[in-house]
């Protein structure tokens, strides 16, 4: 703040006639011009060509897409993908924002879609640190099971964890692959413990096929 007062406030006129020269100048200089804004036409026969090139440029490239996805070859393309099911969604501002554990005062979400709620994470040992990490985040209990020395799932330890919690849904992560040893877990074999156990109805399972879910359909496979 300056010392003398009427110094303060013809500093602050000065400063306004400063820029409203500015702006008075900035109105009619040709650098200015080549900044204004781009308003849509207001003309109705310029809006509907507008819109004509844009849909014509999207046909041009859904084509494109469709041309080089007639011949792709590898991971990670699903090319019998059909999102058709979900279009009816795709005008809709779904949002899962607030805390995941109680009612959002925002009403478009999908948060009441959760399955098991109250659910328990079985992941074997070897699982990859996702899976652990996942459950820390959302706060969900998760169980540790152990493994074989190939890096395959101890079964009977399994059943054992899901006897001393039978009163609860199991969700279940079956690895198809383990990224150090690339053990597969038996997914047969889970589910028959898993309705031995009295989960016929409350278990969910994911299969964790990143590493070996694109070879399995062509590896040949013996009975035990």
């Amino acid at each position: 703040m300056l010392e003398n007062p009427d110094q303060e406030v013809n500093s602050v006129m000065l400063v306004d006639g400063q820029l409203n020269f500015v702006a008075e100048k900035s109105a009619t200089s040709p650098v200015y011009n080549r900044y204004e804004i781009d308003e849509p036409p207001e003309d109705r026969q310029a809006a509907l060509e507008g819109r004509l090139c844009t849909e014509k440029l999207l046909a041009q490239f859904r084509q494109h897409l469709q041309d080089k996805s007639s011949h792709h070859l590898g991971y990670p393309f699903n090319l019998e993908l059909d999102v058709g099911p979900l279009q009816q969604f795709q005008n809709l501002h779904i949002n899962n924002l607030g805390d995941p554990f109680i009612e959002s005062n925002y009403g478009v979400h999908s948060r009441q879609r959760k399955l098991f709620p109250e659910g328990i994470i079985y992941a074997s040992r070897d699982s990859h640190y996702s899976i652990f990490k996942a459950a820390k985040m959302y706060r969900v209990q998760c169980i540790t099971i152990d493994t074989y020395s190939t890096g395959e799932m101890n079964y009977d330890d399994f059943a054992s964890q899901l006897l001393q919690n039978t009163g609860r849904p199991a969700i279940v992560n079956v690895n198809i692959g383990t990224t150090m040893k690339g053990a597969i877990d038996d997914l047969d074999e889970i589910i028959r413990i898993l309705r031995d156990c009295g989960f016929e109805d409350k278990f969910y399972i994911h299969c964790d096929a990143a590493l070996a879910g694109l070879m399995m359909p062509f590896i040949k496979h013996h009975s035990h």
